[in-house]
């Protein structure tokens, strides 16, 4: 499982359900089995784990992609965080509860970012971070150029 692609100064290029061009988090599956999402936790900030929980009976597809709206708009469903990104720079991180710790399952700390173009890794699940034209529940493409501000922790 992996922080795959984030759009962190969205004006436009992707809309969510309600129209609204919002920051996102796209995660992918690298497994070849469905994973429940429910009860781990996404966040913008790695020294609080437990920022935002994924409400229960959240999937992701074997081999899929599954987009989080990063917009502190809960209300408006399940695969909307209750905490928004920053386009100067900061982090996302995946945990889950293993042993009542919280291990991380993967994380990024990513750099400044430019309005309209995603930030992820190219080609998908590896370690290997590029800018690229957002993809939202699509391949990141490989061969994008790479992104000398971020970095991979998990």
């Amino acid at each position: 499982m992996f922080v795959n692609e984030w759009l962190a100064s969205n004006d436009g290029a992707v809309l969510d359900e309600f129209g609204d061009a919002d920051d996102y988090i796209e995660l992918y599956n690298d497994e070849e089995v469905e994973i429940d999402l429910g009860g781990r936790y996404l966040t913008d900030d790695l020294t609080d784990r437990t920022k935002w929980e994924i409400p229960e009976g959240v999937t992701i597809a074997p081999k899929g992609y599954l987009v989080i709206w990063a917009d502190d708009e809960a209300a408006q469903g399940p695969l909307h965080a209750a905490f928004k990104l920053s386009a100067g720079g900061e982090a996302v991180g995946l945990f889950d509860r293993s042993s009542n710790q919280l291990a991380e399952i993967d994380s990024v700390i990513f750099g400044a970012q430019t309005s309209d173009i995603s930030e992820g890794r190219a080609p998908d699940g590896t370690e290997c971070i590029a800018f690229f034209t957002p993809t939202p529940e699509a391949s990141n493409p490989a061969g994008a150029r790479p992104s000398e501000m971020s970095e991979v922790w998990a």
